[in-house]
């Protein structure tokens, strides 16, 4: 995890790069499908792949949304939500349960309500044409 961990006091130092920057190395293709699932620093992930989006007019994105762990780096569940929005996706929640979408209308009322015995929610964007 990226999060700071109270059991751990390793650390150890990684090199990393957007996904803007390694897609520009060939030739920037449009990407029709992402996973995005990196335990709370989905909303780093999203800030290095603005480009990626804007050239990816029927990207379909798959989304861990994981408040705490969100939090414990210093983001929002629903800003990131929020800032997806903005980029053009209409968004649901994945219902496991009933393998069902449910579109979420009222971001706000979805991060306010998010059951607290859960710890995260998968959440399905589509780009709106």
């Amino acid at each position: 995890s990226f999060a700071p961990n109270a059991r751990s006091t390793e650390t150890i130092t990684v090199t990393t790069q957007t996904l803007d920057a390694a897609l520009a190395q060939l030739g920037s293709p449009r990407i029709d499908i992402l996973k995005i699932d990196v335990e709370g620093a989905e909303p780093i992930v999203l800030r290095g792949m603005k480009e990626t989006i804007k050239h990816s007019p029927t990207m379909h994105i798959f989304t861990e949304v994981y408040p705490r762990s969100m939090s414990k780096l210093g983001e929002s569940a629903l800003s990131y939500l929020q800032t997806l929005a903005s980029l053009g996706f209409s968004l649901s929640v994945i219902d496991e349960k009933t393998c069902a979408l449910i579109p979420v209308q009222d971001l706000e009322a979805f991060v306010q309500d998010f059951p607290s015995g859960e710890s995260f929610k998968n959440i399905y964007g589509i780009k709106k044409s």
